[in-house]
């Protein structure tokens, strides 16, 4: 695994504050990774948030922490967003390593008509609206719940149901 290079940080403006709003859907999205420990294993949930409205775009459940799960939601998102051409995409990530590899690189020109970026977050505000989901997600989903004899399919069912039903029927302000 080569290193690429590192990407700018796009939202981080000259006076070192970061501007996360977008003018429209599909210019900036914020991405990270949450971890549920299960009894004997762990999941994770990659996803990405349009900065735009706050509406979660897309997300990948895993076993591993791996390239894997991140490549597959970039690409993911590329397919969903990858509709308006001509704009540059910026993709402000958690800064895993996975995004200092060729790999980032070639999912995000994978099948896609435009520019994409992927910056590196280097402060904990940079995705407070992913981890902000990740909290609601946990205190509505995991919190004081018993998945002592869940598989990992039965709990990827349960998680892909709550982000559906939170994307598409949970009353939000911002929305």
């Amino acid at each position: 695994m080569s290193a690429a290079v590192r990407p700018e940080n796009v939202p981080l403006k000259q006076d070192g504050i970061h501007d996360f709003h977008a003018g429209e859907l599909g210019l900036l999205v914020v991405s990270a990774e949450a971890k549920f420990a299960l009894d004997g294993y762990k999941v994770y949930l990659s996803s990405a948030i349009d900065c735009f409205n706050g509406w979660l775009v897309c997300w990948k459940v895993s076993m591993h922490p791996d390239c894997e799960l991140a490549v597959g939601m970039l690409e993911d998102l590329v397919g969903k967003i990858g509709l308006f051409e001509g704009r540059l995409l910026v993709v402000h990530t958690d800064a895993g390593t996975f995004y200092m590899t060729d790999k980032r690189a070639d999912a995000c020109s994978r099948g896609q008509r435009r520019p994409l970026d992927v910056a590196q977050g280097q402060k904990s505000p940079d995705n407070a609206r992913v981890k902000g989901f990740f909290g609601t997600l946990k205190s509505d989903l995991f919190s004081g719940m018993d998945w002592a004899d869940s598989t990992f399919e039965e709990f990827k069912s349960c998680l892909d149901s709550y982000i559906e039903w939170y994307c598409l029927t949970k009353l939000k302000r911002a929305l």
